[in-house]
């Protein structure tokens, strides 16, 4: 039995153990993508599960204090971290607001935030 390449030698995209000769830099099959732009390895990018490609070449589920995954092309959110928060609600900027310092999300998304006599300390509105 003879065993699937992993890479075609001429960067081509590998289908179910066989080389795709209609993958170049200029047309990829549907759901990918070259988004390194780099020949020898075609059209790497698979625009449905690529954290990094996810939906197209400009958009990444990879954020700090974020943990996202792509599903379908589109970067879906499952956690913030280290006191961060998703307040704008848009997965593709992940959790963009640190909650301890934002005078506007003072502590949580929903949260009134701190009014124009303290500043958000802690997560916490402090006097100025």
């Amino acid at each position: 039995m003879i065993e699937a390449p992993e890479v075609c030698d001429d960067g081509d995209r590998v289908d179910d153990g066989v080389c795709n000769p209609d993958c170049t830099m200029a047309g990829c099959p549907l759901y990918f993508a070259a988004c390194d732009a780099i020949d020898d390895n075609g059209c790497e990018s698979n625009l449905l599960l690529s954290d990094q490609y996810c939906g197209n070449c400009t958009i990444t589920c990879i954020h700090p204090h974020t943990d996202a995954t792509c599903l379908g092309g589109y970067c879906m959110l499952s956690a913030c971290r280290d006191f961060y928060g998703d307040c704008n609600l848009d997965p593709n900027d992940g959790c963009e607001i640190d909650l301890q310092t934002s005078d506007a999300f003072c502590g949580g998304c929903t949260n009134p935030g701190c009014d124009s006599s303290s500043h958000c300390v802690g997560g916490a509105c402090v006097p100025i």
